[in-house]
């Protein structure tokens, strides 16, 4: 969406509270066809609407990791503040290979640790950081560790974490797992990735209006795209 450069000026020229958002997207050979279209639609939109709002478009800072044959930082923390719209410079995924997900939350978290390090080190405040895994399977690698780390990340109010499976084929109890107890994973209506990326867009706005990082922040209802 910019470039690394680009990203580090609009930071120091921005005075908001960061909320960085990393999203983990499953792109694993199953999700070819119809869910990865889908899956690239409702991304565009997410841009879109976070940019549309004033609030969320300086707070928000973006990245994304995916995980299809491996795992692959598709978009580094990046401000939304100044992206790029132009849909040719995003990111599009496309679907192949296994689903290696306990590499893209470890990619996923050490990035969380490094940008919030570098919002210290530079006196930047910043919200709880927001982990989204979207999946249509199970692991195919070894998650118990990455889950350790989200489950005391969480119990510590450090990270957001939300859990969301994809299909019949989403393995619910893995995914269960990972998540915290306390915010066990919801399943995907069918394909309405736009519905539940328009959520998430709202919610970012709210937690961008909050009183400050430690506020407890009241979050959109999820009927419109979580199963019941």
């Amino acid at each position: 969406m910019t470039t690394d450069s680009t990203a580090s000026l609009s930071l120091f020229d921005n005075p908001a509270t960061r909320c960085p958002v990393a999203l983990l997207l499953d792109t694993s050979s199953s999700m070819v066809g119809r869910p990865i279209e889908a899956l690239n639609d409702g991304f565009v939109s997410f841009i879109r609407e976070v940019m549309a709002d004033e609030c969320a478009r300086f707070a928000v800072e973006l990245a994304v990791v995916t995980f299809g044959g491996g795992a692959t930082i598709a978009q580094p923390f990046t401000p939304m503040a100044g992206a790029d719209l132009d849909r040719s410079r995003l990111p599009v995924f496309t679907a192949s290979g296994d689903t290696p997900m306990g590499a893209a939350l470890t990619a996923a978290l050490a990035m969380l640790e490094e940008r919030k390090r570098f919002y210290r080190d530079h006196g930047i405040p910043y919200y709880q950081p927001w982990m989204v895994l979207l999946t249509d399977g199970a692991p195919t690698d070894e998650v118990a560790e990455a889950s350790r780390t989200v489950h005391r990340l969480c119990a510590d109010r450090k990270l957001v974490f939300f859990g969301v499976g994809v299909g019949d084929g989403a393995n619910m109890d893995r995914l269960g797992a990972i998540c915290p107890p306390n915010r066990p994973p919801r399943r995907l209506q069918g394909l309405r990735f736009a519905e539940f990326f328009q959520w998430l867009s709202r919610s970012m706005a709210s937690v961008s209006r909050s009183a400050g990082p430690d506020a407890r922040v009241a979050l959109p209802p999820a009927d419109g795209w979580a199963a019941i």
